[in-house]
């Protein structure tokens, strides 16, 4: 890669140390915020699915599918390592899954794999506690959303949900309890079929807390692309023959009565994994990033101010707020002492 114009180097050639900053940075974001060989990378985690389920001597493959783009990608690369007649698909709807979603499950159908449908409604309808989780969440986790909801509405969520605390409590019952009995059936299923359970977090969703606890994505046995960006599952999505195009097209969301992915993060996903990177990999404050990342801003203005942002500070807040917040997500439970 070639020095940058406007980069002059010190005496003996040398970059100076912030201008090696500069330089690091422009490289990542030319270079590294997309995969410089998608089609190595398909190989190597289909290969690693194939390894994994034939080194603790399982049958097959079981994936919960929800016709989204990491699941449906997760799908594909498990086809690619060890055929389509291996893969099972768990689909788990309730009465709150979009139309758009039975109707994407149509075109997973045609990659061929199995698909077993199992309705979550009757059985959430009986679960202990349902109601009660609530109530919970009405009376105990709404608190700091009414905090936060004084804060100039920094928060997507805020805005979601408009004040409306029966709604949040709602959305937080359905949000925990289906996330759970999925999580309890896809374990379930992978028992009875001598499977190896896959789940399908990214990397971007990891950092920034954008999943369940207790849900899929903490459990299974492996997660196969749990080291890509969410910008990278995408550019592997375009680069597998024959992936659903509406899948690729669709909208993220977590289809569970939440805002969509991108709502919910008040920034594109591009935009997201760039700041992740600038904040993780190399360690840059929050006014830092809003500095250098300012044509990034510039470039997503437009959909920034559809979801309700024009303020680049902002925006930096609200993702480096979800990664440190996230930090006591997923974590393996406390140990008392010996």
């Amino acid at each position: 890669m070639e020095t940058p114009e406007g980069l002059n180097l010190s005496k003996g050639g040398q970059l100076e140390p912030e201008q090696q900053f500069l330089f690091s940075l422009g490289g990542y974001i030319e270079d590294e915020a997309e995969l410089r060989n998608p089609e190595q990378e398909i190989e190597k985690i289909s290969n690693n699915i194939r390894e994994t389920m034939e080194k603790f001597n399982r049958e097959r493959v079981i994936i919960a599918i929800s016709a989204g783009l990491d699941s449906t990608l997760l799908l594909a690369l498990a086809i690619k390592g060890v055929g389509e007649e291996r893969v099972t698909c768990l689909y788990l709807p309730n009465e709150f899954t979009e139309g758009e979603t039975t109707e994407l499950v149509e075109d997973v159908r045609l990659m061929g794999a199995e698909i077993k449908t199992i309705d979550l409604d009757p059985i959430l309808k009986i679960m202990p506690g349902y109601e009660a989780s609530a109530e919970y969440a009405r009376n105990k986790l709404a608190d700091s959303y009414k905090r936060e909801s004084g804060d100039k509405s920094k928060s997507n969520w805020v805005k979601y949900l408009s004040g409306d605390w029966n709604k949040y409590a709602e959305s937080m019952r359905y949000l925990f309890a289906t996330s759970s009995l999925r999580s309890a059936l896809l374990q379930t299923e992978g028992l009875c079929q001598n499977a190896l359970v896959l789940t399908a977090p990214n990397r971007t969703e990891k950092e920034v807390g954008l999943y369940t606890d207790g849900g899929p994505d903490c459990n299974g046995d492996m997660q196969p692309i749990v080291h890509l960006s969410k910008t990278q599952v995408f550019q592997l999505a375009r680069n597998i023959e024959g992936f659903p195009r509406r899948i690729l097209e669709r909208v993220p969301t977590g289809d569970l009565k939440t805002p969509p992915d991108e709502v919910a993060l008040g920034a594109p996903f591009p935009l997201v994994d760039l700041i992740l990177a600038a904040h993780i990999k190399f360690g840059l404050g929050r006014r830092e990033i809003v500095s250098q990342l300012g044509e990034q801003f510039e470039k997503y203005a437009s959909p920034l101010a559809d979801l309700g942002y024009t303020d680049p500070a902002l925006v930096v807040d609200n993702i480096i707020d979800a990664y440190d917040l996230s930090r006591d997500k997923g974590r393996i439970p406390l140990k008392v002492k010996d």
